[in-house]
């Protein structure tokens, strides 16, 4: 909204946002919208691309900061994007031919690894060009006004295309329990839908820098339900073979297990470190009140939660293509 002279306070825009998107939460099933996805994907791609054209002003000044234990955070990150093995089971039992989970795990992975090979570049490339004077978005960081402009529509255009999957999906156990199909419009779906994204307004209202909780989560939950745990469980399945021709159960040495368990142990590990600093960060000087308690604070124990405008190259982040305003980084 800055790009466009126009001041909101980031919890106003949330509320707008959701009122916004609330009729759009209403439509059928998510079945009936397979264009909404390739329209995202096109979106991200189109992001990606403008990124990419706007290399040149910001190279020959990138400053590079050591390696750092703070860099442990991008697991958290890293495993909250690309984990999905805990709903393996649940694909499994809803599908209509079980023996075919292996046809599904792989078409995921492809697609995953499609992905990533979107993403990982991009953030290879934005370090390297903007160095650490890149904040949480490259888009911020992009000099030139008009591709910002493009790559911040595409975005919003990737969310509202995505977000009329979300309501269906996460309620669909509702929806079974008050017997709606998701093809029926009703007073009920209406009602179902709208305290879905009433909940989801309410978590952002508590939570204003979710980054830090995501950070948190994904160094907490996630690696157990997608690392740890299955390692657990396959232990326990492989735990002893049958062997057939010498009626005899063979079982795995200590070492064989230590083989399977070691992914584990590190995640365990690096787990541990991510949700230390985490913790530190969310309580430390990046700490969000939520949005409905800060009418009740003074100014100066505000967080400032407006978007700066730019976020402008170097070791200091005062160099700017067009001498724009630099945003201060907190």
């Amino acid at each position: 909204m800055t790009n466009f002279d126009l001041s909101f306070n980031f919890c106003l825009l949330l509320i707008i946002v959701s009122i916004s998107i609330l009729p759009i939460t209403f439509l059928k099933s998510p079945a009936d919208f397979w264009w909404a996805i390739l329209i995202a994907v096109l979106c991200t791609i189109i992001t990606i691309t403008m990124i990419f054209v706007d290399f040149h002003d910001c190279y020959h000044e990138a400053h590079y900061s050591g390696i750092s234990i703070d860099a442990i955070l991008g697991l958290g990150i890293f495993l909250f994007a690309f984990n999905g093995h805990q709903v393996f089971p649940t694909v499994q039992n809803d599908m209509r031919n079980p023996a075919d989970f292996k046809k599904s795990v792989l078409v995921g992975f492809v697609y995953l690894e499609v992905v990533a090979l979107l993403y990982m570049p991009l953030s290879a490339y934005a370090f390297l060009i903007y160095g650490d004077s890149m904040a949480n978005s490259v888009i911020d960081s992009v000099q030139t006004t008009w591709i910002r402009y493009v790559a911040d529509l595409s975005i919003a255009i990737h969310l509202l295309s995505r977000i009329e999957n979300c309501p269906p999906i996460v309620g669909a156990s509702a929806f079974d329990q008050h017997s709606i199909t998701l093809q029926e419009f009703c007073f009920k779906r209406v009602l179902v839908r709208t305290s879905l994204l009433l909940t989801a307004l309410f978590v952002g209202m508590s939570l204003p820098n979710f980054g830090s909780v995501m950070n948190l989560f994904g160094s907490t939950a996630v690696p157990c339900t997608c690392v740890v745990l299955p390692t657990l469980f396959n232990i326990y399945i492989k735990a002893a073979t049958y062997d057939k021709d010498n009626n005899i159960w063979i079982k795995p040495t200590f070492l064989d297990q230590l083989n399977i368990a070691n992914f584990a142990v590190l995640t365990v590990i690096c787990s541990v470190i991510a949700t230390v600093l985490s913790v530190k960060e969310i309580l430390g000087v990046r700490f969000t009140p939520p949005c409905y308690i800060l009418p009740f604070l003074t100014y100066k124990n505000r967080t400032q939660l407006d978007a700066d405008v730019l976020n402008c190259c170097g070791m200091f982040m005062n160099i700017s293509k067009f001498n724009f305003q630099c945003g201060a980084r907190s």
